[in-house]
This record gives structure tokens, C-alpha cells and sequence, in this order.
């Protein structure tokens, strides 16, 4: 309020009056300059703005705003707030969702596929979320609250060919396939995992004399040429890489040494790598292969059902000489656990029952019971006995 017409000569004492009573009220805001005594100034020009004085309100862009919910895998998700900072959840109006899914077609087992979901807009200031459903898997493998893509990385390590079949969806978070509040559906994509198994890997001789050769050979079930992975054979005992094969569906390498001992070999599907074990392995052999050099001229050899439809059948390992008059014994081990499966000081022969599964025999001195075992004499092939038709 302005007092210019208290301020009027006549009216100079009022004014004082008025002036304490405002002052004693509080009321100090006031946007006339007033003197105690003497004529009023014409005019005055406004005072300059203070250095103090209080700065505009921020704008909507410095306004703190509620993060948006993040993505995440599977079936989870993180609840959206209720507002944002311009009002509800809604929808652009009359503007429906659109979404597309892509993803690789062909990879090779355990190579990892991205999956993404794009929708044609933002779901952040929506009540709706982009999700993935794996339909081999029977569930969401990707959940997402904000933004306009929502992205899944899988990975199988197979052992034969396998195919998943996914599509994306934005609506509610309900566990139903579609989900509740349907606003968009994709296109459906495959991708295949090829299987590049090691199917086998054997030496031509598990027992020889020292200084003789013998080789090793691992086959694949495919080419590895059109991949980016190498058949890899490796002397475990001395961490050593022998060969590496980059095409075709076996490799092979011929070993020897020059004095009595025993060596274990493995064989892999991976990148090309000279560490053992190697890195990003696509497949490992099935079993380690044992090869004896010795002057002792025992050997020794696995015997028993390749397929087994029976819950029990005779496994057996066969010396071509009696370990009874000997210090040595046969020993019979799984390789899947190191199991000793049987344990025999006399005859040619040591058998056992068993469930299918993976053996390797010895002869040995055998006093520790452990595997491989010590001051071997001759090693067998491994017999791999798989439950199934005969």
C-alpha cells in the first residue's frame, strides 16, 4: 500500500501515526520512500535493484526428477513411482507402441546372444514395461521400465544342436504370457546354438616302450573351419600346448618320450590359446587320455558295454600278464569322480558292476590309493559306457 496522500503537508502528523502503527504490525514492506518532516520530492527515481535480491525460480530442467526404474533380468522388476515431476503415468496420447526384436540367428555353443527389444517410444513416463520371453525357457528373461530398448545376453553350452524362440511385449508386469495391459507385441526370432562337441579323443597306443610314438586324435562333430574356434591338444602334465587345429573335424599330434613315465593329455574346442586350461572353451574332451612309457611290458586294456539299457552290468580291465607274482596291482578308476572302481593283486583280470559311465584301468604299485595313481605300469584305453538301447 502507498501513502502518498498522507504524506500531503496538512497531513504530515497522520502519516507519522500511520507509519508506527504499520511499523508495530509488521508491516514493513512498503514501496514508498517516507520523510519524518519537509516538503515531498516531485519525484523520485527507483532506488537500483539490491545485490540481495532473490534470483528467479529454477526452471523445469533444474528440477530434481525421480530416477527411472532400471532394467533387469528375468521375471523382477523395479516399481515405478506412482508420479513424475509433470503429473501420472500416461500414455502419449493416441499414439499407439510399436516393437521389434532382433537378435544373432546362428551362433556356436556357449557363444553369447544379445536379444533386444526397441520400442517407438520411451516407457519411462508410462505405467508400462518392455519385456522378453524366453518361450523354451517358459519365462521373461528381461524386464525394463524406462527407455525405448530393453536388452537380454544368453548363453548355452550344448551338447547337441538346441533352438530358443523369443518375443517382446510391453504391458504390465503380471506373469501371465502376454502380460496384463498389452499396448504391443513383436515378431517372434530363433536363434540356434550349434553344437561343436569333442565326440572323441583316443591315442593309438595307451602303453608303449620308452622312446616309442604313439598319436593322439580328436575329432569334432563339425568343422571347425567356418569358426572362430581351434581343436586343441594339450600335454597336461606339462601344461603344453602340442597343436592346434583351425579347420576340419579332427586333429591329431604323435608323442614320445625317452624315458619311463606317464602323461596325461586333454583336448579342447575353444579360441586359440596356449594356457591350459585354454580361455572361453566351447568344449572340452570327454575324458583324459593316459599314455604309459615303460620297460615293464605289462599292458592292459578296458573292456564292457558301449550303450547299457541294464542298471547293472560287468565293466572289466584285462592284463596281458598275472600281476600276482608281482608288486603291482590292477586298478580300475572312474574319471568323472576318480572313484576307485576295483582293486585286484593277482590274475589278469578285475572287474566290477556299474551304471554306464566313464573308466580307465592300471597297473600299478598302488600304495596310495589315489588318482591317477603312482608308479604306473601300463594304462588302458578309457571306455566310455553310455546308459541307453544296446
Amino acid at each position: 500500500m502507498c501513502l502518498r496522500n498522507l504524506l500531503h503537508p496538512d497531513r504530515r502528523h497522520k502519516a507519522r501515526q500511520v507509519l508506527s502503527l504499520l511499523a508495530l504490525g509488521g508491516l514493513l514492506a512498503i514501496t514508498c520512500t517516507v520523510t519524518a518532516a519537509g516538503p515531498v520530492a516531485a519525484a523520485s527515481t527507483p532506488a537500483p535493484a539490491s545485490a540481495h535480491t532473490a534470483a528467479p525460480a529454477a526452471g523445469h530442467a533444474d528440477k530434481p526428477r525421480p530416477a527411472r526404474p532400471d532394467a533387469t533380468t528375468g521375471d523382477t522388476f523395479v516399481p515405478k513411482p506412482t508420479t513424475r515431476a509433470h503429473g501420472a503415468l500416461t500414455v502419449r496420447p493416441n499414439v499407439p507402441f510399436t516393437l521389434t526384436l532382433s537378435g544373432p540367428q546362428f551362433l556356436w555353443s556357449s557363444q553369447s546372444a544379445t536379444i533386444t527389444a526397441t520400442a517407438n517410444m520411451d516407457v519411462g513416463p508410462t505405467p508400462y514395461w518392455i519385456r522378453i520371453f524366453d518361450f523354451d525357457s517358459n519365462r521373461y528373461v528381461a524386464t525394463c521400465g524406462s527407455g525405448t530398448t530393453c536388452s537380454v545376453t544368453v548363453a548355452f553350452t550344448t551338447v547337441s544342436d538346441l533352438v530358443h524362440t523369443y518375443q517382446a511385449y510391453v504391458g504390465d508386469t503380471s506373469a501371465n504370457l502376454p502380460p496384463g495391459n498389452l499396448q504391443a507385441t513383436s515378431n517372434q526370432i530363433e536363434v540356434q546354438w550349434r553344437e561343436l562337441a569333442v565326440l572323441s579323443f583316443a591315442a593309438d597306443a595307451a602303453t608303449l616302450p620308452v622312446g616309442a610314438s604313439t598319436t593322439l586324435t580328436a575329432t569334432t562333430l563339425r568343422d571347425v573351419g567356418p569358426t572362430p574356434f581351434f581343436i586343441e591338444l594339450f600335454d597336461a602334465t606339462t601344461a603344453t600346448l602340442l597343436t592346434a587345429c583351425g579347420s576340419g573335424t579332427s586333429c591329431s599330434v604323435t608323442v614320445s618320450q625317452g624315458a619311463a613315465t606317464t602323461h596325461s593329455y586333454s583336448a579342447y574346442v575353444s579360441p586359440f590359446s596356449s594356457s591350459l586350461p585354454p580361455a572361453e572353451i566351447v568344449s572340452p574332451s570327454p575324458f583324459t587320455v593316459y599314455i604309459t612309457w615303460s620297460g615293464s611290458g605289462f599292458q592292459i586294456t578296458m573292456t564292457g558295454p558301449e550303450f547299457t539299457a541294464s542298471p547293472d552290468r560287468t565293466y572289466t580291465a584285462v592284463a596281458n600278464s598275472d600281476v600276482g607274482p608281482t608288486p603291482y596291482f590292477i586298478d580300475v578308476y572312474s574319471e568323472t569322480d576318480g572313484t576307485l572302481m576295483a582293486h585286484c593283486a593277482s590274475g589278469t583280470t578285475c572287474s566290477f558292476v556299474a551304471t554306464g559311465g566313464t573308466y580307465v584301468a592300471f597297473v600299478d604299485a598302488a600304495h596310495v590309493k589315489s588318482f591317477p595313481p603312482q608308479s604306473i605300469q601300463a594304462s588302458s584305453n578309457v571306455l566310455v559306457s553310455v546308459f541307453g538301447p544296446e
